[in-house]
C-alpha cells in the first residue's frame, strides 16, 4: 500500500496517530510504500523512528520509491550519489528497506530531460 503524498501527508501521519482506524486495510497488506524524499522533507526524525519501530513490530514491510533519473541526477550512478545520504539517515532512524521502487525513469528522460527513451534504459543501471 502506497499512501496518498498530498494533503501534507497526512494519509501516512493518520496510520501511525490512529491506527484503530485502518484495522482491516491493515490485516490485508504486508507492505507500506511512500518516496524517500517526501520522508526526508516532510516528517521529524522522531516521528520516523517510531513509525519505522511500530512498523516492525506489526511486522510491516517498509518499501521505498527513490529517483533514478532526475533533472538533477541525470543518471542513475549520480541519483543514487545524491540520494544516498538520506537513505543511511532514515536506515540510522530504523527504516528497514525490504524494497525499492524506481520513480518513473522513463517518464523524466523523455519529459525532464528531453532524452530518448534509450538513454533512460543506457543510464538507469
Amino acid at each position: 500500500m502506497m499512501p496518498r503524498g498530498d494533503e501534507d501527508r497526512r494519509a501516512l501521519r493518520e496510520l501511525f496517530e490512529h491506527p484503530e482506524q485502518w484495522e482491516k486495510t491493515r490485516a490485508n497488506i504486508d507492505v507500506l510504500a511512500y518516496t524517500d524524499l517526501n520522508l526526508k522533507h516532510d516528517f521529524k526524525d522522531d516521528e520516523l523512528r517510531c513509525w519505522f519501530l511500530k512498523m516492525k513490530e506489526g511486522k510491516l514491510k517498509l518499501a521505498m520509491e527513490v529517483g533514478t533519473l532526475k533533472s538533477w541526477g541525470t543518471t542513475g550512478e549520480k541519483t543514487f550519489t545524491a540520494e544516498r545520504k538520506n537513505w543511511e539517515h532514515l536506515q540510522s532512524l530504523g527504516a528497514d528497506l525490504y524494497a525499492i521502487a524506481l520513480d518513473e525513469p522513463l517518464c523524466c528522460g523523455r519529459d525532464s530531460l528531453r532524452m530518448p527513451d534509450e538513454y533512460a534504459l543506457a543510464r538507469n543501471g
